[in-house]
């Protein structure tokens, strides 16, 4: 029998605790990698075998709030603005008209809720065809709101009256709660504090966030926004565009 006493240095028995350590990481590594394409394989799999759903032709349209078709219109001494214009707006959608002035981006936007008469083509509303005798245009007005580039408020009454004026009117609401929705849309676009102040005394930027809360007073289904910051200094372009992106 013989004894052997095996004496390892403490730097050695450190070195090899690193080594150890490597090992293991390393590993796990690979370990890990291994798992994940696993996974990966398995996930795939199941989305593979899961039932794809694709929309009809008839879902599709169901999504289309504005179909214009066709849509034509000429001022007097034949300028014709419009020429078979067409379009497809999906719920949801934010589209912009963009091109130089006079072009008939306004004059668009204005035979969408008939405050211009086309001279033809067809312009359908959540399945509706708005230049069809018989159409009710102030019911489907309602659903379309409007900011001017000229802000079109009313003078004569305060900044809350000129929000709950519509709701109140056209859609039967009790004046409690029309103030509590035009208080709500006046905190929303940061002019609480000016509720009780008229038109005059305000800025563009900020005439032009009433309008905006104004439209918004009716619950629209659309929003149309006709050039709303043309009209302003540069300098409050910025408060109405701000405003504009949180809708």
């Amino acid at each position: 029998m013989f004894n052997v006493n095996l004496y390892i240095d403490p730097a050695t028995t450190s070195y090899i605790i690193q080594i150890a350590a490597g090992v293991l990481v390393a590993l796990g590594t690979c370990v890990g990698i291994f798992w994940n394409k696993i996974t990966r394989v398995f996930r795939k799999k199941k989305e593979d075998d899961a039932p794809v759903v694709k929309k009809t032709t008839q879902d599709k349209d169901k999504d289309v709030v504005i179909k214009v078709s066709h849509l034509r219109k000429t001022y007097e001494n034949n300028l014709q603005v419009l020429k078979d214009v067409n379009a497809e707006i999906r719920k949801g959608e934010v589209i912009s008209v963009i091109g130089p002035s006079g072009t008939g981006k306004s004059t668009f936007l204005r035979c969408l809720n008939l405050l211009e008469k086309p001279d033809g083509g067809s312009v359908i509303i959540d399945g509706v065809d708005i230049l069809a005798p018989g159409a009710n245009v102030p019911a489907l007005r309602e659903k379309m709101g409007m900011v001017f580039q000229s802000f079109n408020l009313f003078n004569g009454k305060s900044i809350l009256e000129n929000i709950i004026y519509a709701p109140m009117k056209l859609r039967h609401k009790t004046r409690e709660e029309a103030e509590a929705k035009a208080m709500e849309l006046l905190e929303l676009v940061g002019l609480a504090e000016k509720a009780n102040v008229y038109p005059q005394q305000l800025s563009g930027g900020q005439k032009q966030r009433v309008a905006i809360a104004r439209a918004l007073a009716m619950e629209p289904e659309i929003i149309l926004f006709d050039e709303p910051t043309s009209a302003l200094d540069p300098t409050m372009v910025s408060e109405v565009l701000g405003v504009m992106r949180t809708l």
